[in-house]
C-alpha cells in the first residue's frame, strides 16, 4: 500500500515517531486536515503556534465562550488509550 504524501507542516518529531508504518504515515498525512475539521466541529479558534512531542501535537485555542485551552491529537495507541480519562479529571488550573 502507498500512503500519502506527509505534508510539510508536521512537525519532525511526529513524522520520526509515526512515519515508520502505513499507519502511521496516513495519519501524519491527514493530521492538518484533521486539526482543520476539529477547530471547526468545536468551534476553536487557534491561538499561537503548535506545539508538539515524539506522540502528539498541541494547539494552544480560544474556545467559543472566549477561555483558552489546548487541542490535544495523537492516534490512539494501546498506550495512550487512557489519556483522555487522564486529561478529563486532572485539576484545571488557572
Amino acid at each position: 500500500m502507498v500512503s500519502a504524501p506527509i505534508p510539510a507542516d508536521v512537525p519532525d518529531a511526529l513524522v520520526a515517531s509515526y512515519g515508520r508504518d502505513d499507519a502511521g504515515r496516513a495519519w501524519l498525512a491527514g493530521l492538518p486536515r484533521l486539526i482543520a475539521e476539529t477547530l471547526e466541529r468545536w468551534e476553536l479558534r487557534p491561538d499561537g503556534p503548535s506545539g508538539n512531542g515524539m506522540a502528539s501535537i498541541v494547539v494552544p485555542v480560544i474556545r467559543p465562550d472566549g477561555t483558552r485551552a489546548v487541542l490535544k491529537l495523537q492516534p490512539v495507541s494501546d498506550n495512550n488509550a487512557g489519556t483522555v480519562l487522564g486529561l478529563r479529571t486532572w485539576p484545571a488550573t488557572a
